[in-house]
């Protein structure tokens, strides 16, 4: 293989694994906020690190994420990081039907 070619295949593959990535990370957002709502809006760190079998750390990390994406909200009580889920204006509406 020439060294053009490598590089471009090398490039190629990282290019992937940074989708594959951002593919994992947006599932995992998703899961958080359904469990959010399962859990009637209420969720802590630890419940989604048990919950998805990741770190406390990484679900603090998607917790942060969401809180800055407008989704959930976070309280911070004494020993815990509580979160609470935001409804969407579609949700907000239909409960008001």
């Amino acid at each position: 293989m020439k060294k053009r070619e490598k590089y471009s295949s090398e490039t190629s593959t990282q290019a992937s694994r940074i989708i594959s990535k951002e593919s994992d990370k947006s599932a995992i957002k998703t899961k958080i906020l359904e469990i959010a709502k399962k859990q009637k809006g209420v969720i802590t760190t630890s419940e989604i690190a048990s919950e998805l079998n990741i770190s406390w750390n990484t679900a603090e990390k998607y917790l942060l994420e969401l809180t800055l994406e407008g989704k959930l909200e976070k309280l911070k009580k004494v020993g815990a990081n509580i979160w609470l889920y935001l409804k969407t204006k579609e949700e907000a509406e239909k409960a008001n039907i």
